[in-house]
Parts: structure tokens; C-alpha cells; sequence
């Protein structure tokens, strides 16, 4: 039986599952994501011995500066030709308003949905308005934004895509339109990483099985609102202004009430939110 080592971060796992249940001839092994492996010690040591044991490596890309986690030196201990790439896959630009508020080490500001935050209410806190004022900014819309992000984002999440032999983003570009293609921006849905999967299939030449992914979602532990202004900005008919977490709606006054509790708990606050926005720029 051939055996598919799959590596890269979050989204490795879940590409191996379906990997799993489009083709079971193939022994499939989902290594750890790269974040969660130490930089040197035992693990390492695991992760280099699946890569000497694969027949074929299926590998997000990962930068040298992850050291030996990195792509460059597990192809060297891979030694084979049979090491196949697809991208970390990345779109904002039905996010306009999502963002990560990093404080350093490779870490995120944590917040009631994990590692995100809507720039509505860090901005609204930043002014000092009220919980029911950042509610409002919530439902307002800025068209023009949201139309200078989409294109950006796409023209971006193109690049970082550019010459590997899977690419996705011709497959979000012509569903994002009507169908729902991610839940956070580095979260994608089933459909757009089972892509990866039918692109993989036929590099290989190996047969597909089962006609498409299952309907329980696998990254949708955060779903987040994919504005209404999207539909004229885009043409994105499929928006959805709700939050999610864990599959259940949270309303705006809540989430609202949570960021600002969590950023009245958070010392130099205001100097996280510059040093993140002087390094967006």
C-alpha cells in the first residue's frame, strides 16, 4: 500500500481525512501541524523518520526559518522526487474586517473567538464608544472597502499560490460567488480543500473513490460574518453577517460585550493595536 505522508499546518489534517475517504488504497499519514512540533528534540526526530518511511509527501510549503520543520530540509531528508505541494490556503476577501492582533513569540491576542478580531470593535473601543454604538458599526456598510479588500486579497492569496502543481483559488474564484468557500480566512471549507485532494488524485494518477467530501464542516469551529455589502462590492451573493462559534450563532451585543471585556482586561491594549497596525501597512 502506498504511503502518503501529509504535512503543513491546520489544515494538513483534515486534507489527509479527506484524502482518507477519497482514496482508502492509500496509507495516509497526517503528520503533526509545523506550530505544534518543538523546534529540535524527539519530535523532529518523528517527523524526519516519516518522511524517510513516505512513498509520497502532499506538503503545504513551509519557510526555512521553521529550521528542520522547515520544506527545504525535509525534501533533503525525503531524498525522492515524489514530493508534491499545495498552497497554505489563504483568502481574506470575504473578511474584510477580520484580523489577527499579534503581541510577539508567534502569538495572538486571544479574544471570545480565539486568535480573531472584527476591526469594527477594536476601532470602536479605540474611540471610546459605547457597546451599543460598536453594535451599530457592526451593521454599517462600506462598500468601497470591501470591494478594494476582495480584490487585494485575491490578488494576494493568487501569489502566494504561483507555481505550485495544486492551486485553489480558480476553484474559490468561481464558487465564492454562491457558496460559502471559508469560515475564517485561513480556515477554508471542505469543498475548497477536497480541491487539493481531486488535484492530488490526478497528479498521482490514482482513481477517486467517492464523489465528494462529507457535509460536516472540519475547520468551522469559528464561522465568521461575511458582510451584505460583499453582494455589491463583489457579486458575492452568499453573505452571511453572523458569527459563529462551535456552531452557534453569537448576536452582536454579546460579541460586542466580550471584546470589550476581554480589551478592558488587556494591559497596553492600544500599543498592541499600533504595533499591529504600523505592521499591516
Amino acid at each position: 500500500m502506498t504511503r502518503v505522508v501529509v504535512y503543513g499546518n491546520c489544515q494538513g489534517g483534515p486534507i489527509g481525512r479527506l484524502l482518507e475517504r477519497a482514496c482508502p488504497d492509500f496509507e495516509v499519514v497526517r503528520a503533526p501541524p509545523v506550530h505544534t512540533i518543538p523546534a529540535d528534540g524527539p519530535e523532529v526526530e518523528a517527523l524526519e523518520a516519516l518522511m524517510r518511511g513516505a512513498d509520497i509527501v502532499l506538503s503545504q510549503p513551509v519557510d526555512a526559518a521553521w529550521g528542520r520543520r522547515g520544506s527545504a530540509h525535509l525534501r533533503q531528508v525525503y531524498a525522492r522526487s515524489e514530493w508534491i505541494e499545495f498552497p497554505s490556503i489563504y483568502f481574506g476577501g470575504v473578511f474584510p474586517y477580520l484580523q489577527y492582533l499579534r503581541i510577539g513569540g508567534g502569538k495572538s491576542l486571544q479574544g471570545p473567538l480565539g486568535d480573531y478580531h472584527d476591526q469594527r470593535i477594536v476601532s470602536a473601543w479605540e474611540a471610546g464608544l459605547s457597546e451599543a454604538d460598536a453594535v451599530a458599526r457592526l451593521a454599517a456598510a462600506d462598500v468601497e472597502y470591501c470591494r478594494e479588500r476582495f480584490h487585494a486579497a485575491l490578488a494576494e492569496s493568487r501569489r502566494r499560490e504561483q507555481g505550485l502543481p495544486i492551486q485553489v483559488m480558480d476553484h474559490v474564484e468561481r464558487h465564492v460567488a454562491g457558496a460559502r468557500t471559508f469560515h475564517t480566512f485561513n480556515h477554508p471549507t471542505n469543498a475548497v480543500m477536497w480541491e487539493v485532494v481531486m488535484q492530488f488524485l490526478r497528479l498521482v494518477s490514482a482513481r477517486m473513490q467517492v464523489p465528494g467530501p462529507p457535509q460536516n464542516q472540519y475547520l468551522d469551529h469559528v464561522s465568521a460574518a461575511v458582510p451584505a455589502e460583499l453582494a455589491e462590492a463583489a457579486g458575492v451573493a452568499a453573505t452571511d453577517p453572523r458569527y459563529c462559534l462551535a456552531r452557534r450563532e453569537i448576536a452582536p451585543a454579546e460579541l460586542v460585550r466580550e471584546f470589550y471585556r476581554a480589551y478592558a482586561a488587556t494591559p497596553d491594549f492600544a500599543a498592541i493595536v499600533a504595533a499591529n497596525r504600523l505592521a499591516g501597512r
